[in-house]
């Protein structure tokens, strides 16, 4: 079973399509990813799953798509997506964040995240960079 934690978290895939698309909030766990320790989100797998729906599928180009609209809204962000294939025959998107030893991952607005635990959390610049150096 996938554990949500530090390191990882899934998504509903409607968090990235359609009418409940939430591309800002995607992006900000990004950026608590890359300002803590790197992490992985799974797109298309619901919370308490370990699979995504066996029927779904995934378009070719959306994990391409994905990935520019990250890096479109988030600053200092390294990001890599992929389509996967479970073994039910339904598929998701893999995005591997780094983490980011050099400088400060940000939103473009200037907002500042970090994930604690299984939650991503807005900080202060100032606390973010008491953190970094520590």
């Amino acid at each position: 079973m996938n554990t949500e934690g530090q390191t990882l978290d899934q998504k509903s895939l409607r968090y990235a399509l359609g009418k409940h698309e939430d591309a800002d909030g995607l992006a900000c766990d990004c950026v608590g990813f890359a300002n803590a320790g790197g992490g992985v989100l799974l797109l298309g797998i619901e919370d308490g799953q370990d699979e995504p729906p066996a029927t779904q599928r995934v378009g070719d180009d959306f994990p391409d798509r994905l990935r520019k609209r990250i890096a479109q809204i988030t600053v200092n962000v390294g990001t890599a997506a992929r389509k996967v294939r479970s073994t039910n025959g339904g598929e998701f998107v893999e995005i591997q964040v780094s983490r980011n030893d050099q400088s400060i991952a940000a939103m473009s607005d200037g907002r500042y995240f970090i994930r604690v635990s299984d939650e991503t959390r807005r900080v202060l610049t100032g606390v973010l960079l008491a953190f970094k150096e520590g």
